[in-house]
Order: structure tokens, then C-alpha cells, then sequence
């Protein structure tokens, strides 16, 4: 299927439909071999000058404030994950019956090598990392990629160069990205969990579980997948692959890497103390048994014991990831946060349960129709003071109070200003929002900086 994907893609007419970092690479990977490629963006500033200088040098044309008719004299259209189904010109694209695929599925037709992908509402850009991390010690050499900031197609584009060592490309894989894979087909497949997010998007918890589910869908019984069986929205879990279920709860023990209330072991042999992990708090012991069974089929018989060693190492000195509970800076005995990638609700649960200490938590964003009510119980048991901001932070306000007092501001310096004007020492302030950032920032990188280099501005 790939070698004929690929074969037909020369001289064909295909649309990229998007123009941000993944539309992009899909555009040049599709360029690159001898596809005819015509990149639409709707918003008028979608590319910056040198992008269009790039346009015209590698011959792609391209169109930026409008999608239109020549979007669809296409033989194939890769939509970007950004755009939803329910925009006009991808339910005329359906009407049409033009083939739809996305950036993942494009990539992985250039893709010999095994393809580890993980997906799920949280945690997954910490285990990709973890697995990424995992599988950098001979005989392997580990490609980071996907939702993760470097699409998948970059990864490929950046991997030709022959090594001697085996390449695996580790994939995050949003909701978006698994809406149009008609034959990914990773070698593991990673499930953390299934918790509502993206309901502005989705019209159910249903919809939005299936098209998580997808990464499983085309696997074969050779492959595997890796799930949480402590989630009741993967119990029901369908797929040809060799199911792998990693579980909290330690009388569960049928996979490979297993927890027995204090030490994971690996079958039947002691492997590591779950104290021993950098990691803090049950969320991320989940990530790290779904981490190491997902790397359980690549454990060389040739050096088992080196590549258990290198896990173990890997687990000793991996700390979180950037805008993932970040810990930024220690001010007049205050200590600061960065959360910037918990957009949902459950991220936040995790977050606020992460401390011992008295939290100022800052909440807000762009809404996407999470309910912020769910939190009612944590913030009156862990938080002294909550701040909101941006776009949701009356509705925010209004799913707390009476329960939570909340302070309204506008934004993260108002936010910032007023955190260090309440905060005690040995206090907490967390920014963890609970939703996108696309009211005030281009993504959650940009408000997890913004906040940093406020932090930084403070004096004790």
C-alpha cells in the first residue's frame, strides 16, 4: 500500500488544505516526490514572506484569505488537523468525494521503519518523550515528531540520511490527526486515556472516543497496542493487534512492565521503585508503564541487560517536560509553575494534586466547552486562591462560585501581578488553564514563555 501510495502521488494534483507547520511539511514532502501540490489557507496572514519566497522556489502554489474553487480540483486533499469537519469547505470537499487523508497518514507511506504513536487526552507528550528518550541506546535511534511540535512529515523529510543503527519514529498523535488514516498502521500503538476535551469540536464524548480509537483501527496481529485498563472508556477496546493492557491497580499484572504497589518489575523480576522516577504523582506512573511496555517489544536479546540499565537511568533523571509542570522559579519563598499545556480539565486534577503546598492557581483561556465545576472539590481542598483570565474567565466564575472565590483579570501580567501580591512564602503558583490559548496567544508555547519571562521579571 505504501510503495503504490507513493508511485501515484507523482504528477498527481493534491491540495494541502492549512498552511501552518504540519500543512507545510505535508507540502514539501508531497513536492519533494513529484506531486503537483496547491496549498489553501483561509486567514489573509497565514504566510510570512520568506514562506511564499519558498512557494515560488520549489513551484508550489499557493493561496492565503480564502478557500477557493481550485481547492478541489485535486485528486487527493491532506486537511490539517486545525481545520474541523464541520467547516463549509471541508463538508463540500465530502460532497465532492474528493479523498481525504492527513499530514500522519501522508507521512507514514514514507515510512519503513517501526512506528511507535501515542494518543490520549493527557500525558502524552510526556510518554512520547519518555519512549523517545527510552529508545536512544544501541541498536536504535529514536525520531520525536507529531503533535509534539515537529510534524511527522518534517521528521521523515529530516530522516534520509542511512544510519546503522535501527530507526524508530515516535509519534504524539492528537484526536484531529486520527480523523482521516485510512492505513496507518503503527507497530505500537500507545491508548493513556480518554477524558472529555475538545467538545467545542466533538458533539460527544462518543465521537471524540472513536476518533482516538483510530489508532488502533488498521493494525494486525503482529503489532500491539498498549491501553490503560484502568479507564473505562478502553475497556470495550477493539482491534486486531496484540492487546497489552498496563494497570495502577497491582493485582493486575499481565503485562510485560508491571506495578506492584511500590516497584515495577518487569515479568516476574524487580525492575525499579516507583520512587526512584523523577516523575511525580500516579498520572505520571501511568505514562511510565505505558512508556516502557510500549518499548517492551524492542528489548535486544543480544544486551538486555544495557537496555534495561538504560530505562532504568532514563527513568532516574527524566524530569517533566517543557510547559508540563515546569518549575520555573523560586521568588521570596514563593514557587512558580508552568503549566501551560493543560488545556482540559483532567490535566488540571492532575496538576493541582502534584503538591503538598498551598496553590494560587491561574485558570482561563479560549473555552472549549470544558466543565470547570469538576474542580470545585480539588481547588477548596489544595488551592488558597484562584485567579481567571482571558476569554472563559466568566464562565469560569460562574461554574465555581459560590463554592470557589474568583478572581477575575484580564490577562497573564494582571494574573501574575496579583498571584505575588496574595502568595505567602512556601506558597505555589501554578498556571494551569484548563484551555486553549488561541484568545490571547498562537499556541500554549507562546503563553507558557510569556508567563516564564514574567516570572522572571519579578523581584523578591
Amino acid at each position: 500500500m505504501q510503495t503504490e501510495s507513493i508511485q501515484q502521488l507523482r504528477d498527481k494534483t493534491v491540495t494541502v488544505l492549512g498552511g501552518k507547520r504540519s500543512g507545510l511539511a505535508a507540502a514539501r514532502l508531497l513536492a519533494e516526490n513529484g506531486a503537483k501540490v496547491f496549498v489553501s489557507d483561509f486567514s489573509k496572514d497565514a504566510f510570512s514572506a520568506e514562506t511564499e519566497e519558498w512557494f515560488q522556489t520549489t513551484g508550489i502554489d499557493f493561496e492565503a484569505g480564502q478557500h477557493s474553487e481550485r481547492v478541489y480540483a485535486a485528486d487527493l486533499i491532506v486537511i490539517s488537523p486545525g481545520i474541523p469537519n464541520t467547516s463549509p469547505v471541508v463538508e463540500k470537499i465530502m460532497e465532492l468525494e474528493i479523498p481525504t487523508i492527513s499530514e500522519v497518514e501522508l507521512a507514514s507511506w514514507f515510512v519503513k521503519d517501526p512506528i511507535i504513536a501515542v494518543t490520549g487526552s493527557n500525558g502524552k507528550t510526556t510518554t512520547t518523550s519518555l519512549v523517545a528518550e527510552f529508545l536512544q541506546i544501541e541498536p536504535y535511534s529514536s525520531e520525536l515528531c507529531g503533535n509534539i511540535g515537529r510534524p511527522f512529515a518534517s521528521a521523515v523529510l529530516e530522516s534520509q540520511t542511512p544510519t546503522d543503527r535501527e530507526r524508530i519514529f515516535v509519534v504524539e498523535v492528537s484526536s484531529f490527526q486520527l480523523e482521516r488514516i485510512p492505513t496507518f498502521a503503527p507497530q505500537v500503538s500507545v491508548l493513556l486515556n480518554i477524558t472529555p476535551d475538545h467538545m467545542d469540536r466533538y458533539e460527544s464524548l462518543k465521537e471524540y472516543r472513536e476518533a482516538k480509537l483510530n489508532i488502533a483501527m488498521n493494525q494486525n496481529e503482529t503489532e500491539y497496542c498498549i491501553y490503560n485498563a484502568d479507564d473505562p472508556e478502553l475497556k470495550d477496546l477493539r482491534t486486531s493487534a496484540h492487546l497489552v493492557g498496563f494497570s495502577l491497580n497491582p493485582e493486575y499484572d499481565s503485562s510485560p512492565f508491571h506495578w506492584d504497589g511500590g516497584t515495577i518489575y518487569y515479568e516476574s523480576e524487580p525492575f525499579i521503585r516507583s520512587d526512584e522516577c523523577q516523575l511525580p504523582g500516579p498520572h505520571n506512573l501511568a505514562n511510565i508503564l505505558a512508556g516502557l511496555n510500549a518499548v517492551a517489544p524492542f528489548i535486544p536479546p543480544a544486551d538486555q541487560t544495557g537496555f534495561m540499565n538504560h530505562l532504568r537511568q532514563t527513568l532516574r533523571t527524566f524530569t517533566s517536560i517543557e510547559h508540563r509542570l515546569e518549575f520555573v522559579k523560586t521568588v521570596g519563598g514563593v514557587s512558580y509553575y508552568n503549566d501551560s499545556k493543560a488545556t482540559n480539565i483532567d490535566s488540571v486534577r492532575y496538576a493541582i494534586q502534584s503538591f503538598n503546598e498551598p496553590e494560587i492557581l491561574i485558570l482561563g483561556g479560549y473555552d472549549k466547552n470544558g466543565d470547570f465545576a469538576q474542580l470545585s472539590p480539588l481547588i477548596k481542598q489544595h488551592v488558597k486562591s484562584t485567579i481567571a483570565l482571558g476569554k472563559a474567565r466568566h464562565v469560569i466564575q460562574r461554574a465555581l462560585e459560590p463554592e470557589v472565590d474568583v478572581k477575575l483579570v484580564e490577562d497573564l501580567p494582571e494574573a501574575i501581578e496579583y498571584a505575588a501580591s496574595v502568595a505567602a512564602r512556601g506558597d505555589v503558583v501554578l498556571l494551569s488553564p484548563a484551555c486553549a490559548s488561541f484568545d490571547q496567544y498562537a499556541n500554549y508555547e507562546e503563553r507558557g514563555n510569556h508567563f516564564k519571562r514574567l516570572v522572571e521579571q519579578l523581584n523578591a
